[in-house]
C-alpha cells in the first residue's frame, strides 16, 4: 500500500515572516522598475509634471511600503529566536566588548603577579 502522504503545514507566523522577507528582497527591484517606467512614456513637453509628479509619489509610496516591510518584520524574530540569543557577538561590537574586558582585567592581573 502506497504511503499517505500528510498535509504540509507551515506555520503561519514563520510564514508570514517569510514572505515578507521576500517583499523586503523584491521591492526595491520593483521601484527600480516603476522609476525607469517613465523613461518609457512618450516625451511630450505637457507631460514632464506629470512624469516628476509620478516619479514623486512613487518615492513616497515606496518608503511607506518600507516602513510598513520594517514595522512588520522588526526586532521581534532576532530577539524571539532561540539561536540568535544565544549566538555569540559578532563584528565591531565583539572586538568593542574584547577591548574593554581587557582593559578591565588589566590592573587585576598585574596586582595578582609578583
Amino acid at each position: 500500500m502506497p504511503a499517505t502522504r500528510q498535509p504540509l503545514f507551515l506555520a503561519r507566523a514563520s510564514y508570514r515572516k517569510r514572505r515578507l522577507r521576500d517583499g523586503a528582497r523584491v521591492l526595491p527591484i520593483f521601484g527600480t522598475v516603476l522609476v525607469l517606467l517613465p523613461l518609457m512614456w512618450p516625451a511630450v513637453p505637457q507631460m514632464v509634471l506629470a512624469h516628476w509628479a509620478f516619479v514623486f509619489a512613487l518615492w513616497v509610496l515606496l518608503i511607506l511600503l518600507a516602513a510598513i516591510l520594517a514595522r512588520d518584520l522588526g526586532d521581534s524574530e532576532t530577539a524571539s529566536s532561540p539561536e540568535m540569543a544565544s549566538a555569540p557577538m559578532q563584528g565591531a561590537g565583539a572586538a568593542a566588548n574584547q577591548l574593554s574586558s581587557l582593559a578591565l582585567d588589566t590592573p587585576r592581573a598585574l596586582q595578582k603577579s609578583p
